[in-house]
């Protein structure tokens, strides 16, 4: 599946709209998805997805709130017998395998966040103390590793995939990771922030808990191809 991320200010949607039905980028034929539409281009990406739709495809829209942290946390404690690492290759299957929004996604392109040192789990580390977590020294895990919670911060720069075992809720891992991972995509010189859908009342709770606010609506436009 093609992923497209279109942005722009709303004085910007005329000449947005005419790159769109110009480019020869765009594979029109095959399934793809527009993700997190601010309002103002929605209906008019929509309807060029419609026209140019030759396949009696279904088209799907999932909307989500935006968050953006309103703080920084400075300092990230680590608790005792955890460490926060990059993901090794089997946390980063992990990941992926259980990403229940996007069932058929593929490994590849998280194997190389990872690489590119953005992919992060929570491991036991028996016998460590509680420490600040620095984002510029974090270690690899071993490739066998399984983290008992994993979170990557996405190729456009919003934080995703984040799950906690679930033996291992209710410890306050996830929200280590997010305040984690959003200063690793500050470091690497993104806006930490991420998307909720509006049924994910957990992800919207822990947002609200950790102080985020949302700035704006997104929605994601999912094109499926008839099969034949």
């Amino acid at each position: 599946m093609l992923e497209h991320l279109v942005h722009c200010r709303e004085s910007e949607v005329d000449v947005v709209m005419e790159a769109l039905g110009s480019t020869y980028l765009l594979d029109w034929s095959r399934d793809f998805i527009f993700y997190y539409l601010p309002d103002h281009l929605l209906q008019l990406i929509q309807g060029l997805v419609t026209e140019r739709d030759v396949q009696n495809s279904v088209i799907k829209l999932s909307p989500n709130n935006v968050y953006v942290a309103s703080t920084m946390q400075e300092d990230v404690k680590c608790p005792e017998d955890v460490s926060i690492c990059i993901l090794g290759e089997a946390g980063v299957h992990k990941m992926v395998s259980t990403w229940v929004f996007h069932k058929n996604a593929v490994a590849d392109p998280y194997l190389r966040l990872a690489r590119d040192k953005l992919a992060l789990g929570v491991y036991t580390t028996p016998g460590t103390p509680i420490k600040s977590v620095d984002i510029t020294n974090l270690p690899r895990a071993g490739d066998e590793e399984l983290p008992l919670a994993w979170m990557t911060v996405k190729h456009w720069g919003d934080l995703g995939l984040m799950m906690t075992h679930e033996q291992h809720r209710r410890r306050g891992l996830g929200s280590l990771l997010i305040q984690a991972t959003a200063k690793l995509a500050e470091h690497h010189g993104y806006v930490g922030h991420a998307c909720a859908r509006d049924y994910n009342t957990a992800s919207k709770n822990l947002m609200a808990q950790l102080g985020w606010k949302v700035t704006h609506r997104g929605t994601c436009l999912l094109r499926k191809c008839e099969k034949k």
